[in-house]
């Protein structure tokens, strides 16, 4: 039992191994380093994407279903939207997990107890105006209401629709 205990403490592998062992870590490594990227491309879906899925349930009509793919946090929107954790004075509270779109940058927040109303600066390429967007706080959360400015939607949307759908 001792010698046995003895030769694996004063064992040294022969070279031939110590570098197979070093050449197959690298190999690994070099094998997870892309495959961990490649996983990032494929989880984290593409915002543009997101927000012109949104569009095309609006123009199709299907105003509820936009409605809730924009609101809902288990679909692929979460990755196109922003939470707003403000501590800007320009806001009377912090207000956290506020779904909104990528362009969409905060400018003035009115709230009175379960409505609030936001206005931001919607940006994207070629397109810059001001939108107001209507919420409302449900179970603990906000949420964008189903019956926000009608004209503004409308006007939003064919602005939306000159400068990218043409």
């Amino acid at each position: 039992m001792y010698n046995i205990a003895r030769r694996i403490r004063s064992f040294t592998p022969p070279p031939k191994t110590v570098a197979r062992i070093e050449q197959i870590a690298i190999l690994v490594l070099l094998l997870l380093f892309p495959s961990i990227f490649l996983y990032n491309l494929v989880v984290w879906r593409d915002p543009v994407k997101a927000v012109d899925r949104y569009y095309q349930m609006v123009y199709a009509g299907r105003y509820q279903d936009a409605v809730d793919y924009l609101s809902s946090s288990d679909r692929d929107f979460k990755y196109a939207a922003y939470f707003v954790k403000s501590t800007s004075p320009v806001f009377p509270e912090p207000v956290k997990e506020l779904v909104k779109s990528v362009h969409c940058k905060p400018v003035h927040l009115a709230i009175e107890g379960k409505r609030a109303e936001l206005i931001c600066d919607l940006r994207a390429p070629g397109l810059q105006r001001r939108m107001t967007i209507h919420l409302r706080r449900e179970w603990g959360r906000w949420r964008i209401h189903h019956g926000w400015d009608v004209e503004d939607q409308i006007e939003f949307e064919k602005s939306y629709l000159h400068k990218y759908h043409r």
